[in-house]
């Protein structure tokens, strides 16, 4: 993994036109994204989100259900890989409204 170049997106624009609605995260090397722990922060730190399991369905929507308003919100993804090894991706996304 560490030899891997692999580009997240930086933004999403959740406005149900059929583009770029999701947040969608690249398929990591030895890893299934099924096989992951997704947690999203607003920008003062609080929890928004929490998926087992992840599977690039993040739609702006927090645990609820309700639609988030645009900003900079931060993410953690814990991976498995198909070995058993674990690893942190933390970054940031930009939702646009």
């Amino acid at each position: 993994l560490n030899d891997a170049v692999v580009k997240i997106p930086t933004a999403f624009t959740p406005n149900g036109d059929g583009q770029n609605d999701v947040l969608i995260l690249p398929q990591f090397p030895k890893c299934k994204i099924g096989h992951s722990d997704f947690k999203v922060f607003n920008r003062w730190g609080a929890p928004v989100l929490s998926k087992a399991n992840y599977d690039n369905n993040w739609d702006g929507k927090n645990d609820n259900g309700e639609e988030l308003p645009g900003g900079t919100y931060y993410y953690v993804l814990n991976l498995k890989t198909t070995d058993g090894k674990s690893f942190v991706i933390k970054n940031f996304v930009e939702l646009i409204r």
